[in-house]
């Protein structure tokens, strides 16, 4: 019988990368891709067995940099790094945000299995914000993987995201969703504006992964200090990414915001966001080294 399921997996990894691209090319493709992957038997054994130091995750809030440090990444040799690589992950992400024992359930039957198929013979990574809240599931499989949490000073993620349609209308993914209680209180939540929902994100999103990752770096650090990308990240997750490499890309911007508003911007803020800001992400800018 385990020969039998053996020869079922070595199956599965061959055919994995043509059903992952014919899953995005057709419609309910990504439905199809999550119901056969959480239908294939692979065995948390086996799963921990071959992935277990095998493996890196960098997470962050968003708007870090992520796109940049996955190219950067991508480019050392031996390497498969992917960022974001689950298109429907960002809404994952909101279900285990409104509902914390949804991450269970999708890292035991999807995620981990996902992962197996996608990783060949050589070390896999991903650059991925939207895993943040299934870290500690990850690490439950996985105890030796690091995990290396991004964050940014929360003036300009916040300024980044009012610049898109996050929390509005126009947003596919978050519009309209409401945290956990035990995040916060539903009529606290209620009550928030869309610049004050996006504070309190941020402030609340780097705290729990300030808990749950392996370090901590700031953006700001990885992307002006070459010793501190080294030290901070790369010899964490066990890469080796050379100055000239780090520097070259340290020096284009990648998923920047096509237009930005002037009013957006943190210094043309008005005194009501100014201080909005200071009272909902004072916890996280301190505990960063960030100047309020």
């Amino acid at each position: 019988m385990v020969v039998i399921m053996n020869m079922y997996q070595k199956c599965y990894v061959k055919f994995f990368d043509f059903f992952r691209k014919l899953c995005s090319r057709i419609p309910l493709g990504e439905s199809i891709y999550y119901w056969v992957i959480s239908n294939i038997p692979i065995a948390r054994e086996d799963i921990t067995s071959r992935l277990d130091g095998r493996v890196f995750f960098v997470t962050s809030t968003g708007r870090t940099g992520t796109a940049m440090i996955s190219k950067m990444l991508n480019n050392v040799d031996g390497l498969n790094v992917r960022h974001e690589p689950v298109p429907k992950e960002q809404l994952y992400h909101r279900y285990s945000l409104e509902n914390p024992a949804y991450s269970s359930g999708y890292v035991n039957k999807f995620r981990m299995k996902e992962i197996f198929l996608r990783q060949k013979d050589y070390p896999y990574g991903e650059v991925n914000s939207a895993i943040r809240r299934f870290v500690p599931e990850i690490k439950s499989y996985m105890p030796n993987v690091p995990v290396v949490h991004i964050v940014r000073n929360g003036k300009d993620v916040v300024s980044s995201i009012l610049n898109r349609a996050s929390l509005t209308e126009r947003d596919p993914v978050y519009y309209g969703f409401s945290p956990h209680d035990s995040i916060i209180a539903p009529q606290e939540w209620d009550e928030m504006n869309r610049f004050e929902k996006i504070c309190f994100l941020w402030n609340e999103e780097n705290k729990w992964l300030s808990q749950v990752a392996d370090a901590t770096v700031k953006f700001e650090d990885l992307i002006s200090d070459y010793e501190t990308f080294d030290s901070k990240l790369c010899q964490i997750i066990g890469v080796k990414v050379p100055k000239s490499l780090w520097f070259s890309e340290c020096t284009v911007t990648i998923n920047k915001n096509k237009s930005y508003l002037d009013s957006h911007k943190c210094e043309n803020w008005t005194d009501a966001q100014k201080n909005s800001f200071k009272r909902l992400c004072h916890d996280q800018m301190n505990a960063h080294g960030y100047e309020l």
